[in-house]
């Protein structure tokens, strides 16, 4: 196949409607729970990997680029997210899932496992495997998958 600027065309849009169609179900999902998408990854993140600063919060989100202070200020407010002093330094600052937000995780779990089962009875598992390593091929060296290596995703 002669690879040429329609073939990248028909890429860019292939991979945006199934971003978009992810994005629309992940939506419908979330605002169930009465979450956001972007909430549910800090939750998911911190679910992980807490306790994190918001500096290392931010180098492990897709959803929002810079800083993500406004985003977890709103979590904070909305009881989701804890703030927590370190003794030695008041200046450093780690960011804690609350009660709720641990209850949320769980229900937000549950919300990804229907996603993916609306996925995988959609779409045939042959091809999203060979999707799934044909991306990984494409994107390992590519500087917007360091996030996705840092949360071992890749």
């Amino acid at each position: 196949m002669n690879f040429n600027q329609k073939n990248m065309e028909s890429i860019r849009f292939l991979i945006l409607a199934a971003q978009r169609g992810g994005e629309r179900i992940l939506q419908d999902l979330t605002k169930s729970i009465g979450i956001t998408p972007a909430q549910s990854e800090v939750l998911h993140i911190l679910d992980r990997f807490e306790p994190l600063s918001l500096k290392e919060l931010g180098s492990l989100l897709i959803c929002e680029s810079g800083s993500p202070s406004r985003l977890v200020n709103t979590m904070v407010n909305d009881g989701l997210v804890a703030r927590k002093e370190n003794e030695k330094d008041r200046r450093y600052v780690t960011l804690h899932l609350t009660q709720l937000g641990k209850e949320k995780v769980s229900q937000m779990k549950n919300m990804e496992e229907k996603m993916y089962d609306i996925m995988l009875t959609t779409f045939d598992s042959n091809k999203l495997s060979a999707l799934h390593d044909a991306l990984i091929n494409v994107f390992k060296d590519h500087p917007s998958a360091e996030v996705l290596k840092k949360r071992n995703l890749i």
